[in-house]
């Protein structure tokens, strides 16, 4: 495992020298947290407060530039040690979730493609995350008051982070539900599940108080209140399912599309003969495509590439049907393959992850992170498609590194 944390730091600390030697000037959202970074130094916070997020990851950037300077390389330098303790603490997680020896998976969080770009730049995401995988290493050790306190300070950095109590919740309640007396045969069915669901819960009581602290925190704070732009406001946008699952469908192609021949076999072949499945399967994807808008302004700037396949769909109907289609059956797989493995955490995380989807109108891949590396935790992949999945991150993000090098435009995503 050291040789690997080792390899891992070489390649982040080439990554890092390599970015701030070919775009030294700011890129993408650097050209705002920056300026409050420095305007909190100067003892002006009205820049920082003007983000829609709470200043704390610019006062905590802001307090390391007052010791090492201003320089852009140095603020990237600050981020990236964020990045380096997230990397310590997933691997704490992984110790504490029974797998301290399992090199593959941390290397498979460090070639996530999604992060590559905020192992660097002055983003808010790394520090976000870091405070959700305190969490995750904090519930796996029993440390619940210690883990909700993480999440409460993730909430300083980003409010959206106020909905991960619910993914605590829901795996006390599964890692503790054989502990609930279950229901007697003479017992109403739905009030003993209740009773039952309610033993399950105690102790999860320092995830709920967090939870209802961040709710109270996003009543009074930025993206709930009107005095923000129209951009930064809470609304559902349909374009979004799209860049969930194409982006899923992308990063997860290692595993889920070689299950795709024995769905196939399996119950959705024989399935299919029956008329109301095959109407559900068909109806999903052609309500998606006929639903579809891109109706995010931001999301038609043609400078970043995350929006060129949603443009593209606005402009050619075969495209929306075929993302659709490709939905359809990513969805439908990796329903039948994590129904399969029991993979009951990954689901928590999904239905929970989808709850904090529905309000973000900005389809970015960034928005998927935290998801997405807690899906990727909790899934129980073998070890072949772990090796897999390892083998085709590192090719993603490869790919997105080359990208960055030669095109900053649109460097913060796929």
């Amino acid at each position: 495992m050291a040789r690997v944390l080792a390899m891992i730091l070489a390649l982040l600390l080439a990554w890092y020298a390599v970015l701030c030697v070919r775009w030294p000037g700011v890129i993408g959202d650097e050209l705002y947290h920056v300026p409050a970074i420095e305007g909190i130094l100067a003892g002006d916070w009205t820049r920082a407060w003007a983000l829609p997020m709470p200043p704390a990851f610019h006062a905590l950037v802001a307090g390391a530039a007052g010791l090492v300077g201003t320089d852009l390389w140095l603020l990237r330098g600050v981020s990236l040690l964020i990045g380096i303790a997230a990397i310590r603490v997933y691997w704490a997680a992984l110790s504490a979730d029974g797998r301290p020896g399992d090199a593959t998976a941390l290397f498979q969080f460090a070639a996530l493609p999604l992060l590559l770009p905020f192992w660097v730049l002055v983003y808010t995401d790394m520090l976000a995350l870091l405070t959700v995988l305190v969490a995750l290493a904090c519930h796996g050790r029993g440390w619940r008051l210690a883990a909700a306190l993480a999440l409460l300070v993730g909430m300083l950095v980003r409010q959206s982070n106020a909905i991960w109590p619910l993914v605590f919740i829901g795996w006390h309640m599964l890692e503790h539900w054989g502990e609930a007396r279950p229901a007697t045969a003479d017992a109403p069915r739905t009030p003993a599940r209740l009773g039952r669901a309610l033993v399950a819960a105690r102790g999860a009581w320092p995830y709920a108080l967090a939870l209802l602290c961040g709710s109270a925190f996003n009543l009074v704070e930025n993206p709930l209140t009107a005095d923000q732009p129209a951009e930064n406001r809470p609304t559902f946008n349909i374009a979004q399912v799209f860049g969930l699952g194409m982006t899923l469908a992308l990063i997860w192609a290692a595993v889920w599309v070689p299950h795709v021949p024995s769905l196939w076999r399996g119950w959705l072949a024989r399935g299919l003969v029956r008329a109301p499945l095959a109407a559900a399967l068909v109806a999903v994807a052609g309500g998606l495509a006929v639903l579809y808008r891109n109706q995010h302004g931001w999301n038609g700037n043609l400078d970043y590439v995350r929006n060129w396949p949603l443009v593209g769909m606005s402009t050619y109907p075969l495209l929306r049907i075929a993302m659709a289609a490709l939905i359809v059956l990513f969805m439908a797989t990796c329903a039948h393959w994590a129904y399969q493995r029991g993979a009951a955490r990954a689901a928590v995380v999904w239905i929970v992850g989808l709850i904090y989807l529905a309000p973000h109108g900005l389809v970015d891949p960034r928005y998927y992170l935290v998801p997405v590396v807690l899906a990727d935790f909790a899934m129980p992949y073998t070890p072949t498609e772990r090796r897999r999945l390892v083998a085709w991150y590192a090719t993603l993000t490869l790919l997105l590194a080359l990208m960055m090098y030669f095109r900053p435009a649109g460097a913060a995503m796929l």
